[in-house]
């Protein structure tokens, strides 16, 4: 499987391509949702932490 083969190669630990397809969803579904209608996102990722609302102080 190229999977595998790809961990292998770059030496990450093996994870489930599933797992990983879900996370980059949840990574990236704000980001096109918001392009799709033209719209600003107000999220902001933070080193080592989730996207959230964007900070207003």
């Amino acid at each position: 499987m190229q999977w595998q083969a790809f961990l292998k190669k770059n030496r990450l630990e093996a994870l489930a391509l599933n797992d990983v397809i879900a996370a980059l969803a949840t990574f990236m579904l704000p980001v096109i949702e918001a392009a799709s209608v033209n719209a600003t996102l107000t999220a902001r990722w933070q080193a080592g932490g989730p996207w959230s609302p964007a900070w207003s102080g």
